[in-house]
């Protein structure tokens, strides 16, 4: 019986083994990549007060005051935020800049302010890095009230006490029985005289014919005034720019005034 030679099947005039092994190298291969999402431009860090001006009375403290950073309008935790005072405020001890971290509402809680004897103004800033931001304090001087004291020859002896009687309390005596508070108002004993007064200087009067009064040198920032009081006869108000005397002076006694220019009227 004759043998039949074994043949090898082909595709295409190739053999079966040589096509099957080719088919392991041509399968599509599908790399696998990880997607990762576009990185967002890196925001800047913003910082801010809570307040833009915080108030005070002279040799007290300002409490709760904090700075909030931010990034995009997101909280920053762990900023380093530095705060620094001016104009003899200070924090407890004395130091005038304090540091500390935002905590996870993006807060730094600043110490508690101490206001100087004198009160005034003072600018308060906070800084992280290259980034700033800053408030303003105003501080008003301490006071209880205002007083009047008669010597016992005027038949009026002892203190009166001008705050019941009407005078703010803030108000700083600028001479006889005359007041000018913080904000420019102008009292004479309890009465209001002028308002927006920078300066003021008030001075008993005797006209050598038995009549006395206050007689009042004032200054605004448009126009000098002297101001009478009733009882010398000359009552009102004379505006002492039309006389003459420059706008810009300042009265530093009995109808005198001085000038930025030091000419003394």
């Amino acid at each position: 019986m004759e043998n039949t030679p074994e043949t090898t099947a082909v595709d295409g005039g190739l053999p079966r083994r040589t096509v099957l092994a080719g088919a392991a190298w041509t399968i599509p291969v599908i790399a696998a990549a990880t997607i990762t999402p576009t990185a967002s431009a890196s925001g800047t860090l913003q910082l801010a007060f809570d307040k833009t001006t915080y108030n005070g009375t002279a040799c007290s403290t300002i409490t709760g005051a904090y700075v909030t950073a931010t990034t995009n309008g997101v909280a920053t935790t762990g900023a380093s935020i530095t705060v620094s005072l001016s104009n003899g405020y200070t924090f407890s001890g004395g130091a005038t800049s304090a540091t500390g971290l935002s905590g996870t509402d993006g807060r730094y809680v600043v110490p508690d302010i101490n206001v100087p004897v004198a009160g005034g103004t003072s600018t308060v800033t906070a800084g992280s890095g290259s980034q700033t931001a800053s408030s303003s304090i105003k501080g008003a001087p301490a006071a209880t009230a205002v007083f009047t004291h008669w010597s016992p020859d005027t038949g009026q002896s002892g203190y009166i006490n001008m705050t019941t009687n009407g005078v703010p309390a803030n108000a700083t005596p600028v001479g006889f029985d005359t007041w000018l508070t913080p904000g420019g108002d102008l009292y004479r004993s309890a009465t209001k005289i002028a308002t927006n007064v920078t300066a003021a200087v008030a001075q008993f009067v005797n006209n050598g014919s038995g009549a006395v009064g206050v007689k009042t040198s004032y200054q605004t920032s448009t126009a000098v005034f002297t101001h009478w009081s009733p009882d010398t006869g000359q009552s009102g108000y004379i505006n002492m720019t039309t006389n003459g005397v420059p706008a810009n002076a300042t009265p530093v006694g009995f109808d005198t005034w001085l000038t930025p220019d030091r000419d003394l009227q």
